[in-house]
Order: C-alpha cells, then structure tokens, then sequence
C-alpha cells in the first residue's frame, strides 16, 4: 500500500547534506565531469533522491545524467553545489581550464587583514623605539 502523507517527503528532502571535505588533488584526478559529479554527490551524504527532487529532475533523467546519456543541466549547478554543501564540481572546472578557485574575502574579512597590517606595522616601530632606548641608554 502506498503512504499519500507528505510529511515524511518533505522531512526527506530538507535533509542537510553531511559533506565530508574532498582534497583538492582528489578533485583534480577525476577524469571526467561525470566523474566530479559523482564525487560531489557522494562527498555529500545524500541519497540520489535527496538531490535530484530538489533540483527538479526526474529519476529517469537523473539517471541518464549520471551515466552520461545526458548533460547536467548548467542552470541548476548553484542549487546543486547548495544542495551538496561542497564545490568539487566548481573546483573540477577550474583545475581543468587552468584556474585556480579562492574565496572572495567579505568585507569583514578585508576590514580584519587591513587592522592586522596596521597592528603589524605599530608592532614594528614600537620594537625599533624600544632598541633605540636600550642603545641610547646604553
């Protein structure tokens, strides 16, 4: 008998992905895209029905996407890579056009590397100020 309660399929596919982190030189290595994609879906945690509904894909295109009968769809890879919680097919691309991938540093973050050059800078003038004083006194 089959069960018509959508609880249980919404509670399945909110599932967060657990990603395990794939090493660069791992991504790298893959062959193929098919291959990168694979890695990427399996680094997740998630079942195949766990990301192939949320992006809209049906079982049968799914499976023929991952066998290589047929394309990913490019317009869904940024829901893919949310829905995976890793980059490995980003990072792939990258590595295979000669690229590589960093993190656009936030505001935040630019704010926190220009005070720590500030405090690295007073740092080494306090240090000059202070061994001038011990010579002068000298």
């Amino acid at each position: 008998m089959k069960s018509h309660d959508v609880r249980q399929l919404d509670a399945f596919a909110t599932r967060a992905p657990t990603p395990e982190p794939v090493p660069d030189g791992h991504v790298h290595k893959q062959p193929n895209f098919l291959r990168a994609l694979a890695t990427a879906t399996l680094a997740s945690g998630l079942d195949d029905k766990e990301i192939y509904d949320p992006l809209g894909i049906d079982h049968a295109q799914w499976s023929r996407i991952t066998t290589g009968k047929a394309n990913f769809p490019m317009s869904k890879y940024e829901q893919f890579a949310q829905l995976v919680g890793n980059d490995v097919l980003l990072k792939w691309i990258a590595h295979r056009r000669g690229y590589e991938l960093k993190p656009i540093a936030s505001d935040l973050e630019r704010e926190n590397a220009r005070l720590r050059a500030e405090v690295e800078r007073r740092d080494r003038e306090y240090e000059v100020l202070v061994r001038f004083l011990k010579e002068t006194r000298a």
